[in-house]
């Protein structure tokens, strides 16, 4: 059985910025290798993470509640995609069609869009989990030349915002270096409002890129680390329940498959599955090179 499997085949077919609604909650199934459902509310049983069942005097805190495991399925997809963006955009080289420059913008707004959506999604947890993240976030991002660290997360957020919200063309200025094409970074971007302004951090979008990837993953699997959630697992009773009613209540398979499945559930190796997706996740949170690939 394969973990994550949707995960991986969306991460490597999106070409296309993930929207608010998909950011909230692609509900990639521990169990099945499928969506349990294409947009599932990601927190929705839970006003914010770890999340407790509704009895939460019963719940074991050893292990990983429902909102737990959709939490960490959806960070996994948002890295996976983040870095098949990256790793795309690093194999362009001049002379670009009219396609590949296309393909280097999508690219470029495609990482930025998976980055800052993994960051969020920790971010806008509950208090004061999310306030510690936040506050060693920005700290990370303190450089000497730019010591404010929340200007300069600030600048990437506010990049993002306006690739998804103004129609950004990360694109439009680039020097080339033997034929790699090297975006150059808006010296400035404005929130919303446009009554302030973030200075870039670096000249090049790849200095930017560079100290993102130097920063978030660490930080994240700190938090995650601090929270305990790469350490605990599922609770093996929840996760056979869980498999039951995605069967029962299944439109597509046929009652044979349904039959089958219920027969030879009890083969699945939970604990493998889950081990390897934590593994899989520790190494989405790796920073990525940035040096562009061999021509």
């Amino acid at each position: 059985m394969r973990y994550g499997a949707l995960g991986s085949n969306l991460a490597a077919r999106c070409v296309e910025p993930i929207t608010d609604e998909c950011r909230r909650g692609w509900r990639i199934s521990a169990i099945t290798g499928r969506s349990k459902s294409v947009l599932f509310p990601l927190l929705s049983d839970a006003p914010g993470w770890p999340a407790l069942t509704s009895d939460s005097s019963v719940r074991n805190p050893v292990t990983l509640s429902l909102a737990e495991r959709d939490l960490l399925s959806a960070l996994s997809l948002y890295l996976a995609t983040k870095g098949t963006a990256l790793r795309s955009a690093l194999r362009l080289r001049a002379p670009l069609t009219s396609e590949q420059a296309l393909d280097l913008r999508i690219h470029y707004s495609n990482y930025f869009v998976n980055l800052l959506s993994a960051i969020e999604l920790i971010r806008e947890g509950p208090a004061p989990t999310s306030r510690q993240f936040s506050d060693a976030l920005d700290a990370a991002f303190s450089i000497p030349k730019f010591p404010n660290g929340a200007e300069n997360y600030a600048y990437i957020r506010e990049l993002r915002n306006a690739i998804v919200h103004r129609g950004f063309d990360i694109a439009s200025a680039a020097h080339f270096a033997a034929g790699i094409p090297l975006l150059i970074a808006p010296s400035t971007i404005a929130n919303r409002g446009g009554n302030h302004h973030y200075k870039a951090f670096s000249y090049y979008v790849l200095g930017i890129v560079e100290r993102c990837e130097a920063v978030v993953g660490p930080t994240i699997e700190s938090h995650l680390s601090t929270l305990g959630l790469l350490e605990r697992a599922p609770d093996h009773q929840e996760v056979l329940s869980e498999f039951l009613e995605l069967v029962d209540q299944s439109s597509v398979m046929p009652e044979w498959a349904k039959k089958m499945a219920r027969e030879n559930m009890g083969e699945i190796d939970y604990k493998v599955s889950h081990l390897t997706s934590i593994a899989k996740l520790r190494d989405l949170l790796k920073p990525a090179s940035v040096v562009p690939n061999s021509a």
